[in-house]
Formats: C-alpha cells, sequence, structure tokens
C-alpha cells in the first residue's frame, strides 16, 4: 500500500470511488453524477493549487484526499478545506488517516495555516477521523443542505498547522519541490509498511 499524487490514468478509478457517494449517500451534497470528462477538468483545475493524492494498494485505488480553496476572498488563502473518500471495504482500517496525514504536512509546505473539515452529520467515522487528527468542531450549518428528500446539517471542524503569524505566501502545489514532496509521500509508504 503506497500514498501518491493522483496521475491521469488513476482518474478513472477515482471517479468510479467518487460515484457511489453522490448516488447512495449524503456525505457529498451533490445530487448529479458529473460526466466523466467534467471530473477529469476538475481533478486538473484542483492540481493547479493543490495536492490531490491517492492511496494505492495492490495496484489498485482504495481512497483518494485533495485539498481545496475554503473562500474566494484573498485573506482566506492561508486556509484549506480538505475531502477524502474510501471504497467501502477499506473504511475503518486506517487509509482516511494516512490520506489526510500526508495531505497535511504537504499542505504545511505550501504555508497553509488552518484546515477544515466539512462534515455531514451523522456521520461517526468521519467525525472520529478528524478529532483523531486534531480537529475541534466551530458550529453547524443547520439543514444546509436538502437531498435525498430531507434537510441535512454540516459540521465544520478546522485545524491550525502554522503559529498566526503574518504568514509566508503560499506556494502552489505545481511549484513544490518534487524531490521533497517525494520524500514526504515515502515516509508514509513506510507507515504503512
Amino acid at each position: 500500500m503506497k500514498i501518491r499524487c493522483i496521475e491521469d490514468q488513476d482518474i478513472q478509478e477515482v471517479f468510479m470511488i467518487y460515484k457511489p457517494y453522490i448516488e447512495k449517500t449524503s456525505i457529498t451534497f451533490e445530487t448529479e453524477v458529473p460526466a466523466y470528462e467534467e471530473f477529469v477538468e476538475r481533478v486538473h483545475h484542483k492540481l493547479s493549487q493543490f495536492p490531490w493524492l491517492v492511496c494505492e494498494a495492490d495496484g489498485e485505488i482504495i481512497g483518494y484526499a485533495y485539498a481545496s480553496r475554503l473562500r474566494e476572498r484573498a485573506a482566506y488563502d492561508w486556509d484549506a478545506e480538505l475531502s477524502v473518500y474510501l471504497k467501502a471495504e477499506v473504511h475503518n482500517q486506517g487509509v482516511g488517516t494516512l490520506l489526510y496525514q500526508a495531505l497535511e504536512d504537504i499542505l504545511k509546505s505550501m504555508h497553509y495555516v488552518n484546515l477544515y473539515g466539512c462534515i455531514t452529520i451523522p456521520n461517526e467515522a468521519s467525525i472520529r477521523l478528524h478529532q483523531k487528527l486534531g480537529y475541534k468542531p466551530i458550529g453547524i450549518f443547520h439543514n444546509s443542505g436538502y437531498k435525498d428528500g430531507c434537510w441535512h446539517d454540516v459540521l465544520w471542524m478546522e485545524k491550525n498547522i502554522q503559529p498566526w503569524l503574518p504568514p509566508k505566501p503560499i506556494i502552489p502545489f505545481p511549484a513544490l519541490n518534487s524531490q521533497a514532496l517525494t520524500a514526504k509521500l515515502i515516509k508514509y509508504k513506510k507507515m504503512i509498511s
């Protein structure tokens, strides 16, 4: 099992992991499965600024995690929202934790300061994951999403990963030193082994 950056040939498997979350859960508020081409564009758009990681086991993608912009205003530049999706059969096996830890490590090296998780509740597994990694609840948006015939609450959790000092400029993901990035991901491969 290893964690690595997504590659174009992984996108189809990642898309197939995400699709049941749209069709069968309220975990994502997306209600229609996007066209595959649109999903590919989303991945490429995110990669222009943020990391997108996959966890691979025996040549198969079993989960993925990525970061995205929290809000559009410039003062939010040092904030990122994280997302993780796993194949159903690997839930509660530590895959999400390792993906999140690797993602946080990379975001810290990019100079991000605050990280956020947005959780449709109830979702005890996601809440436990965030709590285990040091995220604290900061509020609930009540009845903020309507999907599958009912309203859903959303819990927001946050984690600070840098001191609240005047921040350094954000390093876009494609500009990261590839050797340093490879070293970070190798560390997670050793943790998995």
